[in-house]
């Protein structure tokens, strides 16, 4: 006798909705802090002193967090993931950039944040300071899972003390 496979039936009253996983929690918030740093840098009102002074600082904040991008991704090769999980047998990135700092891509990231900062708005700081947050806690999460994949991780964070910048824990 064969029988049918049954369709799931309805959802019991006490069962957990269902939840989304915390990397994509992290990339999600990331994306949307990202936006309100645009907006709020390009709409929001800006000082009108010292315009000129404060687009170049604006621009080499924004030139130095490109090439912080491109070198921490070039040296990520193919471990890079925007999810702060490990790709699988990928390697510990520890050489290059990533000597100095653990999250090289994620102080370019904020620089270019802190760049339309000061070109654009200064309310974009409000974001700013949000996004962060959550790069700091994303770290502390690909950090946990980093040193779950990689044993060797926990002696690479020791030597390499800093998160984003060197003499900021």
């Amino acid at each position: 006798m064969t029988t049918e496979p049954t369709a799931p039936g309805p959802r019991a009253a006490t069962d957990d909705p269902p939840q989304v996983p915390l990397g994509v929690a992290w990339v999600l918030g990331q994306v949307l802090a990202g936006v309100a740093v645009v907006v709020v840098g390009a709409w929001a009102p800006r000082p009108r002193r010292a315009r000129g002074l404060r687009r170049a600082a604006g621009l080499l904040v924004g030139v130095f967090g490109i090439v912080a991008i491109m070198t921490a991704r070039r040296s990520l090769g193919s471990a890079f993931s925007v999810f702060p999980r490990p790709v699988p047998g990928a390697p510990v990135a520890d050489d290059g950039v990533y000597r100095v700092v653990r999250h090289p891509m994620y102080t370019g990231v904020l620089a270019q944040a802190t760049a339309v900062s000061i070109a654009g708005s200064p309310w974009a700081l409000v974001p700013t300071a949000a996004l962060a947050v959550i790069l700091d806690r994303k770290a502390a999460d690909e950090e946990r899972r980093l040193t779950l994949a990689h044993p060797a991780f926990a002696g690479y964070a020791d030597r390499t003390r800093w998160r984003f910048l060197p003499g900021v824990r």
